[in-house]
């Protein structure tokens, strides 16, 4: 699994999670993710529900990255959509999962895992569904 991913420009960014990120992501946006997995991980499940908030980490994550782009706030959210941000969403969660102990680590990356999974089979189930559908009845 990879920390990496790249947006609609083509710029490939790497994320990493380590305790000065934690710093500047909770300064910057109010968000603490050091605290994404307590009470039964709902803070990872409430920020990566939320486009926005999960953007706004991503950006002070890949803010020096972007800097050497030459992209602002605004551009980086606007380079983000579809099967990008869902990438970048996937590169948080193994960065995240990086910078966790093992004990957690372990548990994290086999929950995405199983998310990514699951993700397929709603999306095979989806696209039968579609093929099923007779329009012109």
């Amino acid at each position: 699994m990879s920390t990496t991913f790249t947006n609609t420009l083509g710029n490939t960014f790497n994320l990493t999670v380590n305790v000065y990120a934690i710093k500047n992501v909770k300064e910057k946006t109010g968000t603490d993710i050091g605290k994404l997995l307590n009470e039964e991980a709902l803070g990872l499940k409430k920020l990566t529900e939320d486009p926005v908030d999960m953007c706004d980490v991503l950006y002070v994550l890949c803010e020096d990255q972007a800097d050497t782009f030459g992209m602002t706030d605004r551009q980086f959210g606007e380079s983000m959509s579809g099967d990008v941000y869902e990438a970048a969403v996937y590169a948080f969660i193994e960065a995240y999962a990086n910078f966790c102990p093992a004990h957690l680590r372990d548990v994290l990356k086999q929950g995405l895992k199983m998310g990514r999974q699951q993700t397929e089979s709603a999306r095979t189930e989806f696209q039968d569904r579609l093929e099923q559908l007779d329009i012109e009845k």
